[in-house]
């Protein structure tokens, strides 16, 4: 079920924390790495996430369903009707 299985795969695979996916944005994303400002981190330390394998994959359809939707404004993981997606505790 998209996107909570893409989010939960993506945290695996990344290590990232939920409030870390739940805040990603596109503009955060370049160059083969994801770079988290230290606000969006628990520690306040900002930090680098490489993207590789299924990480960029699942980065590529979240951009494909932005696009299809055509809003560039929103949060790089959403769901189906454009609000952040979530992840319950």
């Amino acid at each position: 079920d998209w996107p909570h299985a893409a989010i939960f795969l993506a945290a695996l695979l990344t290590g990232m924390r939920r409030g870390e996916l739940a805040a990603l944005q596109w503009s955060w994303i370049s160059g083969g790495v994801i770079r988290l400002p230290g606000s969006a981190t628990k520690t306040g330390q900002a930090r680098d996430i490489p993207i590789v394998g299924r990480v960029s994959a699942i980065l590529r359809v979240a951009e494909q369903h932005r696009r299809t939707r055509e809003r560039h404004d929103e949060p790089a993981v959403s769901t189906a009707v454009g609000n952040p997606a979530t992840m319950a505790a």
